[in-house]
C-alpha cells in the first residue's frame, strides 16, 4: 500500500507577526485546501464544554492552522502539537513594534489592513505596555524551549525579515517554506497580490500618539526595537 505522507502543519507564534496574512498567502498553494485563520480566538476551556481533544479533533482535516501562544498554555500547546508533523513558528525581531502595534489593535478594534484612514491619537498606558513587551519575551522563550524539547520540526519565520524586504527575497523565503511543509515552491498572483497589500502600520500611525518620542525613550532599545531611531517599521 502507498503510503501518504502526513503535511499537515501549525502555524504557532506571537501574535502581530504577519500570521494572518501568511494564512491567505498559504492557502492560495494548490496543494494546501483547507485552512482556519484562528479557531482558538475565543476558545478557553475555563469557559467550554468543548475539551482540548474534541477542538483538536474538529480542526484533523485541515492541513493548517494557527495558535497564538497566549490563547493556550504550554500543557495544551503540546497536545495539538502531537497533531502536527511540522511547525511554522512566527515571530518578531521588535517586540516594541509588535506590542505597540498590539496595543493600537485592541485600542481602535482594527485588527487588518483598511483603505479607511484609521485614527490612532489614543494614549498608551506606558505600565501596561511594559507588561506587554515582557510577556512577549517570556511566552516566545517558553513556546521556543517546548517545540526544541519535544523535538518538532519548525521553520523560525520572522516578520521583518519577510515582509519589509523585497519581492524577490519574499518569493524566495516562501518557496522555501513552502518546500519545508513538503508542497511544490508554486508561487502565483493571488499569493504575490497578499504579499503586496500586507503592512497595517506605519510612522504615521505611531507618530499620532501622544508622548511617543518619550515613550519610545523609556522603552526602546536594541534588544527590543525603536520604533524611530533606525528601527525596521511596521
Amino acid at each position: 500500500m502507498l503510503k501518504v505522507l502526513d503535511k499537515r502543519f501549525l502555524m504557532y507564534g506571537i501574535p502581530r507577526s504577519g500570521s494572518t496574512s501568511m494564512v491567505s498567502i498559504l492557502q492560495h498553494h494548490p496543494d494546501i485546501r483547507k485552512m482556519d485563520y484562528e479557531p482558538f480566538i475565543d476558545w478557553r476551556l475555563s469557559k467550554c464544554d468543548v475539551s482540548l481533544n474534541e477542538k483538536l479533533n474538529e480542526l484533523r482535516f485541515l492541513d493548517g492552522f494557527k495558535i497564538h501562544i497566549n490563547q493556550i498554555g504550554p500543557k495544551f500547546i503540546k497536545e495539538a502539537l502531537k497533531k502536527r508533523k511540522k511547525v511554522i513558528f512566527m515571530d518578531r525581531r521588535n517586540i516594541f513594534k509588535c506590542a505597540l502595534s498590539l496595543d493600537r489593535a485592541y485600542q481602535s478594534g482594527i485588527w487588518q489592513r483598511t483603505n479607511i484612514e484609521t485614527k490612532h491619537d489614543f494614549p498608551v498606558n506606558f505600565g501596561n505596555l511594559k507588561k506587554t513587551i515582557k510577556n512577549l519575551y517570556e511566552q516566545k522563550s517558553q513556546a521556543l524551549k517546548l517545540l526544541k524539547k519535544e523535538k518538532i520540526d519548525y521553520y523560525h519565520f520572522f516578520y521583518e525579515d519577510f515582509y519589509l524586504v523585497s519581492e524577490e527575497e519574499k518569493i524566495r523565503q516562501l518557496s522555501e517554506i513552502f518546500e519545508f511543509l513538503g508542497h511544490r515552491p508554486v508561487i502565483n498572483q493571488r499569493m504575490l497580490k497578499v504579499l503586496r497589500t500586507n503592512r497595517l502600520n506605519d510612522e504615521r500611525t505611531y507618530l499620532q500618539i501622544p508622548g511617543i518620542y518619550k515613550i519610545e525613550k523609556k522603552l526602546g532599545s536594541n534588544e527590543n526595537g525603536w520604533l524611530f531611531n533606525g528601527g525596521l517599521q511596521l
